[in-house]
């Protein structure tokens, strides 16, 4: 692998960082094996916590938060919109699925406005640019299914932990993501894991048809392990 000059000072001022430091807190596994493998050092002092969502915020039991009315069944993409997004995904999937109604909200990026925008032209699409946390709460409410279409090429996405996902289950709506590592091991039928667009358009009805309040509970205790009373908790734990 050849690395510009940038690129191999950011790896220095890391692993100068990783050895002075008495310990390391990662959000995700796969990021700390990864890290570990090229820095031996920090094995002994480290530690995978969980991702800190503020659960309590996006839990429908709070009806101080009332939800948006919507008729169709809703798919919600929360988040910025950047070069991790999949354009071409989240072209297919809406195409792929006009009996439901995608919500799309947050910033959006300079470089892929055009191609953005191009998809929410699509008429089962609707863009309503940025909320604040406690608006989102109430869009949440409303949703059936939160997606996370990114693209898990990028290492930045595919050894992250994002927010989102969390957040969505929270709410008590499954997901549909793209092969980011720490949400593979999750169970299928509450957190689904693909890269192939056939089979995650496939996996939006399948988690929507066979949802129930079963599964909405295992969401939600799922959402409370990833607590930030939860990983401040591990992380004082491994101080100790």
């Amino acid at each position: 692998m050849n690395l510009d000059d940038e690129t191999k000072k950011f790896f220095y001022e890391e692993k100068k960082l990783f050895e002075t430091s008495d310990l390391v807190s990662f959000n995700s596994v796969g990021l700390l094996k990864k890290k570990v493998e090229t820095n031996p050092v920090m094995a002994k002092k480290s530690i995978a916590v969980v991702c800190g969502c503020d659960n309590k915020l996006f839990d429908t039991k709070d009806l101080s938060k009332k939800p948006i009315q919507i008729s169709q069944k809703t798919i919600l993409f929360v988040g910025i919109f950047d070069y991790r997004t999949d354009m071409d995904l989240l072209h297919y999937i809406v195409k792929n699925n006009h009996d439901l109604k995608f919500i799309f909200i947050g910033p959006i990026s300079e470089n892929i406005k055009k191609e953005f925008y191009h998809v929410t032209k699509e008429k089962n699409v609707r863009y309503i640019g940025e909320k604040t946390k406690n608006e989102l709460a109430s869009y949440l409410k409303s949703a059936n299914l939160g997606i996370i279409p990114y693209n898990s090429k990028s290492e930045f996405v595919k050894y992250s932990n994002p927010m989102k996902a969390y957040e969505y289950l929270s709410s008590g709506i499954p997901v549909v993501s793209t092969n980011i590592l720490a949400l593979k091991d999750y169970p299928k039928d509450i957190v689904y894991t693909t890269d192939d667009k056939k089979d995650f358009s496939r996996a939006i009805k399948r988690l929507l048809n066979n949802w129930n309040d079963k599964k909405t509970k295992s969401a939600k205790n799922i959402a409370e392990k990833n607590s930030w009373k939860n990983k401040i908790a591990l992380i004082e734990k491994f101080i100790s």
